[in-house]
């Protein structure tokens, strides 16, 4: 048994985009995958299951899914449509333990292929006087022939396009290229095994190459925007943040002394066609990044590779890791277990998706009508901020928690102390309720004493709690009542603007009866 397994294989069909599955499907590749969606036999060796026979075909079924996969009659029409005959013997002859076989899993690439390259592993390519190229590992030091500064730098970075991701290999290439676009040396290496192996890691190490190397008045290009960008930034700590992946290549790359003098970096469009119509500048650059895509493609053999055998059985192993994961998705459904209720469910007409429409909307449309009767059934009291019921203190702005239910109109136990004392004359005020309508707000109310002036909206007449004057406490007071008595807004000024009384009832009734 392996010690490290990959899945790759399971999430590429699942994820697939041009082959989507449907749900159920998808919910069986998995199930299958991780172990569990039980055969048969292992149901009845459990002690679940009263029989081991396969109920697709009657046959005894063992204790894995290469049975129901490649042996069994029901799934022949899966079969021959989704594998080809390679495929078949080479599952009939890896046994029931296969795990690549049975339910998808690959065995950890890293357990048995070489791993990328431990270092950069950097080499200069160079093109001579007499038209002869050379190559010689990178010491540190540039050859002569190119620190000339008419020279332009053009980097790119490659990486391989494997289904697995642990068997992708990134490597980089910066490329000195003449007014012309032609190459005049070339300086490559390998994404090493501590950083991730993707074409972003690639681009970045080609950047920090460049930088390396450059000679006052070099212009770089590249064809990757984000690199682009991140060195364009002023260097600062939003360049430099830790957030950032590649952030300590980019400090790397701006300590180099040849970068300080580098006259900047350029975006050039990628894969450009040298055949199409361009501009004597755009096939210089076109020339220049397609020497620096094929420097970089060409690194990638410096990684260690693996041998005549291991490739060979890596090879078999592409062939057949998508086509099982399409062959278990397609008939882990048939399996009992793993049906829906009721059986297969058959896809939606067009009638009844059409039907289905309809009555959502019109439950819908009901439900809006009982929240809408439910928010008119709250009493909102004008406040700083969102306006409240002042019976069960829900905001107006909240439309869903106002329509949830039909407010209870119970007042406050500070309010019902008011009006307990009102009665007993232990406080001496006489309340009056003012009903006002706001422009743009839901309907309000106050609270006030047409002995002593006290006034105060629901929410907020402590107040009146305390005793009674018997005559107003204050010129402003005694105005506020006067306002009242004429049907106005008690306090003057930017309150009142935008307000219309509609009424004024005694605090009673304001409980009994209902704000429109």
């Amino acid at each position: 048994m392996a010690q490290r397994v990959s899945f790759g294989p399971v999430a590429k069909v699942a994820r697939s985009r041009k082959e989507p599955l449907e749900p159920h499907d998808y919910g069986c590749l998995l199930s299958v995958a991780s172990g569990a969606l039980w055969t048969r036999s292992r149901l009845h060796d459990a002690g679940y299951a009263d029989s081991w026979l396969c109920p697709l075909c009657d046959e005894k079924s063992a204790d894995s899914w290469l049975c129901p996969l490649w042996q069994c009659p029901a799934s022949a029409a899966e079969r021959l449509r989704l594998t080809s005959q390679e495929t078949r013997d080479r599952a009939m002859l890896a046994g029931q333990q296969s795990l690549l076989y049975s339910r998808g899993v690959v065995e950890h690439p890293d357990e048995w292929l070489p791993l990328p390259a431990e270092d950069v592993r950097q080499c200069i390519h160079m093109k001579h006087s007499d038209g002869t190229w050379s190559d010689e590992a990178f010491c540190g030091s540039i050859p002569t022939a190119l620190r000339s500064s008419e020279y332009d730098l053009y980097t790119d970075g490659s990486c391989s396009t494997e289904p697995l991701a642990e068997r992708r290999r990134a490597s980089w290439a910066v490329v000195w290229a003449d007014l012309d676009g032609t190459e005049i040396g070339r300086l490559s290496g390998v994404v090493p095994r501590g950083m991730p192996q993707t074409p972003q890691a690639a681009e970045y190490l080609a950047a920090l190459a460049a930088a390396e190397v450059a000679q006052p008045g070099h212009e770089v290009y590249c064809d990757c925007l984000g690199v682009v960008r991140h060195f364009a930034q002023r260097a600062g700590a939003s360049q430099l943040s830790a957030k950032l992946l590649y952030s300590g290549v980019v400090r790397l790359a701006r300590s180099e002394a040849g970068w300080k003098q580098v006259s900047g970096m350029t975006k050039v469009p990628a894969h450009v066609d040298l055949g199409a119509a361009l501009s004597p500048d755009e096939r210089r650059k076109a020339h220049g990044n397609s020497a620096a895509d094929e420097g970089a493609k060409a690194a990638a053999a410096r990684h260690p590779q693996p041998t005549g055998h291991q490739q060979t059985e890596w090879q078999q192993i592409r062939c057949d890791d998508v086509s099982t994961a399409k062959l278990i998705a397609s008939v882990a459904r048939l399996w009992p277990a793993a049906r829906a209720p009721g059986g297969r469910l058959p896809k939606a007409r067009v009638s009844d998706a059409t039907q289905r429409a309809e009555a959502k909307q019109a439950a819908h449309a009901e439900l809006e009508r009982v929240r809408a009767a439910n928010r008119a059934s709250h009493c909102w009291v004008h406040a700083r901020g969102p306006s409240r019921c002042h019976f069960c203190k829900v905001m107006a702005s909240n439309r869903h928690a106002a329509g949830e239910r039909e407010c209870p109109r119970t007042l406050p136990p500070w309010i019902e102390e008011v009006l307990r004392d009102c009665e007993s004359g232990a406080s001496g005020h006489r309340l009056l309720i003012g009903l006002v309508e706001r422009l743009r707000d839901p309907p309000s109310a106050f609270i006030m004493c047409d002995r002593c002036g006290g006034f105060g909206e629901i929410k907020k007449s402590i107040i009146l709690v305390a005793q009674c004057q018997g005559r107003p406490t204050s010129a402003s007071a005694a105005y506020s009542i006067q306002r009242l008595r004429n049907s106005q807004f008690p306090r003057p000024g930017a309150a009142s603007k935008g307000v219309a009384m509609t009424r004024v009832l005694p605090v009673r009734q304001f409980g009994s009866g209902r704000l429109s």
